[in-house]
């Protein structure tokens, strides 16, 4: 099913193939949605008033009450692009939770989310949800589901969810929330939360998981697609790297281990090919910025982290001497190319 969707030019953002793939179980096609949305084409930079559109086509279109909660549990890391690969690369939950910040929105959900920590217990709360009317049960579903089975992939076990409210009657399929969440279910309730055991947030991700695996396999081909690189041995070394997931960090001697030789061979190998081990790093963290910049809205200060700079001032000098630019105007000149 992925190739397909991938043969059909659904965007890697906002998790749409997961709904795409589970309402071409019912048999309703992508150009279906689209037409219902009144939209021409799916597009990585769509507006709240198209994914509002795109979810509402949605539930017009099922034929099933339970479809977005299905969907949910099929959503993949890999559904949402550079924002999959920003999660993929964090340590743990609570920093997955910090990247998250500027991630949900793409998770699927139409509200303004806002978390705290409290009593042991991690807190989701979803800001006016009235405001989406009949639309809410629905994007309530799929957001849940979706968010359930990223963060249960990611820990490599089930999301340990306490509870849950719903500020709307129980649907006839209230069976498969508990199926789906493993938790108490609160209808009718006046406010929509989501609580789970905090102590997971420190819990280190499993980034062995398939999907991760599956998605990181996708960024290799992007970055050497660009990356200029023609020597198969610097081409090892950048995968290595890469597969580290945290390669800003990751030193010689590692990466050396990972590829079966000495760190003298290694750097004697490095020499042969002209290049030195910074460089290749530098490389690395000129891609993944640029990724980050033109494809996500993550902050200036959160890429300059997850690019190994503690110091953004540090950062925003070696992106100027790497491309020449400041990584404002890469922003900025995305936005005016997508207008």
């Amino acid at each position: 099913m992925q190739n397909q969707l991938e043969s059909k030019g659904v965007v890697k953002a906002y998790g749409l193939p997961a709904l795409i793939a589970e309402l071409a179980e019912e048999g309703i096609s992508q150009d279906q949605i689209l037409r219902e949305a009144g939209l021409s084409a799916l597009s990585d930079d769509l507006q709240f008033h198209e994914r509002t559109a795109l979810f509402r086509a949605a539930q017009a279109l099922s034929r099933r009450p339970q479809t977005a909660l299905l969907a949910g549990q099929r959503q993949r890391i890999s559904y949402y692009g550079a924002y999959g690969y920003a999660l993929a690369t964090c340590r743990t939950m609570r920093e997955a939770v910090g990247t998250g910040r500027a991630f949900l929105h793409l998770s699927g959900t139409l509200l303004r989310i806002s978390f705290r920590e409290e009593n042991g217990e991690g807190v989701w709360l979803s800001h006016q949800p009235d405001s989406l009317g009949p639309l809410l049960p629905f994007v309530a579903e799929y957001w849940r589901s979706s968010l359930n089975t990223l963060f249960s992939t990611f820990l490599g076990s089930r999301f340990p969810s306490i509870s849950m409210t719903f500020p709307y009657k129980a649907p006839r399929h209230a069976s498969l929330y508990r199926e789906i969440f493993r938790c108490p279910i609160n209808f009718d309730a006046d406010v929509m939360e989501w609580r789970f055991d905090a102590a997971v947030l420190d819990q280190p991700y499993n980034h062995a998981d398939p999907f991760t695996v599956e998605l990181c396999e996708h960024y290799y081909n992007q970055f050497f697609k660009h990356s200029g690189s023609h020597s198969k041995f610097e081409r090892e070394v950048l995968r290595t790297c890469l597969d580290q997931r945290h390669f800003p960090k990751v030193d010689a001697g590692t990466v050396s281990r990972a590829m079966s030789m000495s760190l003298r061979t290694f750097y004697r190998r490095l020499k042969q090919e002209g290049v030195s081990f910074q460089g290749l790093i530098d490389r690395l963290r000129c891609s993944v910025a640029i990724e980050y910049l033109r494809n996500t809205q993550l902050t200036v200060d959160e890429i300059s982290s997850k690019c190994g700079y503690q110091d953004v001032a540090n950062f925003r000098k070696a992106f100027k001497r790497w491309t020449g630019n400041t990584p404002s105007s890469i922003r900025g000149g995305q936005r005016s190319a997508t207008r």
